[in-house]
Parts: structure tokens; sequence; C-alpha cells
């Protein structure tokens, strides 16, 4: 096996470095005087597969193992003779039953617990983890793709389940993808070795060296990362061209200097490309200079046709930046040309604005000088109105110094008011006072009356007796002149006074 030699090589992505995300790829290869082998394996991105990075270790060892083992004890003849790929099939089998038997021994060392990503799941989605009798999730915790390669001095054989591609470079120049793909592999869905029908996902490819009429020269698996650095459309042509720059610079480079340049190539392939890690795993023989000759015309001419795509690409752009250019030219100029249709109505239009403006104008002045008497007949008003306003205002003074006597007023009123509202509680009681005193004078008065009453009426009694009297004493008074006429008669010449003189 000394015209074969493999290698690997591995990085972790840009993004998970951004992340604090652990390189969830792993790589091996192996060389000893049978095989040569090279392995890839992908751990799956996704939160439920929180040790993935350790399911693809364990992907990579056990399928060593499992190869080496394979090769070991199969015949060569019995390989050639059977086809290889019923052989190939109880590989694969022997390859998850050991993955699955790793996945175990090692829970069962480091149970699941919250300090790892399982603290990120929901707890729906947690509980599926931790309570897990058939232990189903517990392989998904682990889940990952493989791809693997292999040959010997008698044949060569591929094994893949999940995506990522392996790209063959045979003796005669051609390039293939041998190992058929899986439909179910697409954008971010992949099959992995934690399905339940992983076996049925395997794929394989095989050939033998007394059979076929072309050897492969150099293998190559990579991981997704690999892929998704580019485009979808013609996605094999560009993985053939990285390829076959790393095939020529083992041929020209030699084998240590190509392994630091690719460590390097990479690198700028997750910085630059898709930001996942990237890994990519091979096995290179003896080139032959014819081949190497081929290949070198294919990728200068590969660069010549880059180069010129590029330059394309920048004429198409500057074209475009042209035709852009162009229309925003012709854009302007029908916007100038409609501008200056428009200004030369505006001037037909300033025109007979203008003349509209002069007797407008003249109007105007005419109208300033009315305007002018009238603000002179206003400025007299408005005079006058200050005047009146100033008197209005003296007046105004007056009514609020009347306003404020007639508060002072008011309010000596109102105190007034309650001084009298006092004077004629006080007042109410003399009246219920006196009314009582005259309830009592009435009473009194009655008595008074009856007594009046009875005065009268002994007045009247003694005006009768009066009057009696006065009549009797007339009568004395009558009788007593007749008495003494009669003493005197004759004799009144001399006599010395007069009854009633």
């Amino acid at each position: 096996m000394k015209p074969y030699r493999s290698f690997s090589c591995g990085t972790q992505g840009a993004k998970h470095i951004k992340e604090n995300l652990v390189c969830q790829d792993a790589v091996l290869h192996f060389d000893d005087e049978r095989m040569s082998v090279a392995i890839v394996a992908d751990g799956h991105g996704s939160p439920q597969y929180f040790r993935s990075d350790k399911g693809s270790r364990f992907a990579t060892e056990v399928a060593l193992e499992g190869i080496k083992g394979f090769i070991a004890q199969t015949n060569p003849e019995k390989f050639i003779n059977d086809g290889g790929e019923k052989l190939l099939g109880w590989l694969a089998k022997n390859i998850i039953a050991a993955w699955y038997a790793k996945v175990d021994d090692d829970e069962k060392v480091n149970p699941f617990t919250d300090d790892e990503k399982l603290n990120s799941l929901e707890d729906k989605e947690k509980s599926k983890y931790l309570n897990d009798p058939d232990r189903q999730h517990l392989y998904r915790a682990y889940g990952t793709t493989l791809i693997a390669v292999a040959i010997t001095d008698d044949y060569w054989f591929g094994l893949h389940i999940g995506d990522g591609k392996c790209i063959v470079l045979f003796d005669d120049g051609s390039w293939g993808l041998p190992i058929p793909w899986d439909d179910k592999c697409f954008l971010n869905s992949t099959t992995s070795l934690c399905d339940d029908d992983a076996i049925a996902r395997f794929r394989s490819w095989c050939g033998i060296a007394s059979k076929d009429k072309r050897k492969p020269i150099a293998m190559f698996v990579g991981s997704d990362g690999v892929d998704d650095t580019y485009p979808v459309h013609e996605n094999e042509k560009h993985l053939e061209r990285l390829y076959r720059s790393i095939v020529l610079s083992f041929a020209k480079e030699g084998y240590e200097s190509t392994l630091t340049a690719m460590d390097t190539l990479i690198q700028k392939l997750t910085a630059q490309g898709s930001g996942d890690d990237v890994s990519i795993a091979g096995i290179i023989g003896d080139i032959a200079p014819s081949l190497v000759a081929e290949l070198s015309v294919r990728d200068e001419a590969d660069k010549v046709v880059i180069k010129a795509m590029e330059e394309q690409k920048k004429a198409v752009a500057k074209l475009q930046e042209a035709n852009n250019a162009v229309t925003k030219a012709v854009e302007k100029q029908q916007k100038a040309m409609t501008t200056i249709q428009e200004a030369r109505m505006d001037i037909e239009r300033y025109k007979n604005d203008q003349k509209q403006a002069g007797d407008v104008l003249r109007d105007l002045n005419r109208s300033i000088e009315k305007t002018k008497k009238e603000q002179k007949r206003a400025h007299d008003r408005l005079q006058d109105a200050e005047r009146g306003v100033s008197k209005a205002m003296n007046e105004r003074q007056k009514a609020l110094g009347l306003f404020q006597d007639a508060n002072n007023i008011a309010q000596q009123a109102e105190e007034r008011q309650k001084a009298t509202a006092a004077k004629l509680e006080d007042v109410k009681k003399g009246i219920d006072k006196a009314t009582e005193e005259q309830r009592a004078a009435f009473d009194s008065l009655q008595d008074v009356d009856m007594a009046v009453a009875q005065t009268k009426a002994g007045q009247k009694e003694a005006s009768a007796r009066l009057q009696e009297a006065d009549r009797a004493v007339t009568k004395a008074i009558e009788e007593q002149q007749k008495v003494l006429a009669k003493r005197y008669d004759g004799a009144d010449s001399c006599a010395p006074w007069k009854v009633g003189g």
C-alpha cells in the first residue's frame, strides 16, 4: 500500500467560535501495509443533539476499528466474487452496533444532567431524555453523520450515512461522486446514525482492481461545511476544483507542506464560506506525471475561466452601471425637457402675471392712498378712543373706589345687620315677654274695665244723686231767696248785698 497515503484535517466553524459552541466534526485517517482509510463524521447542531461532538468522535473510532477488522478478516477473493455490496452491508451493521454500544457505555459513566445543553431544551423535550426507558432519545443526543473510504491492493469502498460528499479522482483523470445520494438529505435535514432505520439509510460503493477499468487515484470525504461554502448551483464543479488544487499540491509541494496549507485552507473556507465546522479527509496515491500535467492544464484553464468569469462579472457590473447611468441620464434629460417646457409656460404666465401685476399695482397705489386717508381717520379715531379709554380708565378707577366703598358699606351693613339681628332677637325675646305682660295686663284691664264699669255705674248713680242734690240746692237757694225777699222786701235800695250779686 505504499502508493497510497491518507490524511485528515478539521477546524471549528467561524460561527461556532462566535457562539461559543464546540466543534462537532471529527476526522480520522489510517495507513498500514494493507490499507489506507479516511473518515469524516459531522455531529448534528440542533439543541437536542447536545452530545453530538462525542457522537461524531465515537463514529470515526468505531468506523476505523470496524474497517480495519473487516479488511483483516475478509478474504479478497470473497470480496471480489461476492461483489462486496453484501459484505459492506454487514460492515455497516457492525459499525452501527459498535456506535450504539459506545454511546451506552458513555451515558452510563456520564448520565444526562441539566449542566449540559439539556438545560436549554423546553421541559417537554427535556423529559424525553430524562425519562427514556427505551433509550431511543439517548442515541439522538449523540446524533451524527459518517463518511468513510478505504482502499487496498485488491479493492476499495466507501460507506456513507447523512450529508457531506465523497468525491473521487480516477487514474484516467475523471472525477465522480460514486456513493449514491440520499434525497432525505436536503438543506438542514439529514439522515443519521441515531435514526431507527440507520441500516437502511447507509449507502455504499466499491470497486475491484482486477475488474474495474479505472482505479481511484485520490478519494476525498468532507463534511457539509465544505459543500455549503459553495453555491448549490454546480456545487460538484466547485468541489472538483477545490480537490484538484489539493491533488496538485500533494503532487508538487509534497505531503507535509500540503497538510500545513490545508489547515489554512479550511479556516479560510469556514471564515469566508459556510461558517460551519469544516473537515476534510482523504487518500492520495502516486499520480502519474501525465495526469499531473493534465490536471495542471485543467487547473490553469479553470483559473483562466474563473478570471474571465470574474472579469465578465466586472464587465457586466460596469455595463449595468453604464446602463443605469444612461437610464439616469435619459431620465434627467426628460426631466430637463419637461422642466424647460414648464419654464416656457411659466414665462408666459409670468408675462401675463406681470401685466396683471401692473394693473394691480396701480389699483394698489390708489388703494394705498385711500388706505392712508382711512388710516389717518382711523388714527384720529384711535386717539379719540385712547382718550375715551383713558377717561373710562379714570371712571373705572373711581368706580373701583366706589365699589370698594360700597364693599365697606356692605361689610358695615352686614355687621349692623348682624347687630340688628342680635337686637331683633332681644326684641323678640322682649316682645315675647311683653306679650306675656300684655296678657297679664289684659287680664288686669278686664278687671279694671269691670271696676270702671262698676265705677261708671256708681258715677252715674252719683251723678244722678248729684243732680238731685243740685236741684235740691237750687231749690233750697230759691227757697232761701224767697225767704230773704220776703224779709227784706221793700228795703232793696238800702240793702248792702244781693243774693247772686
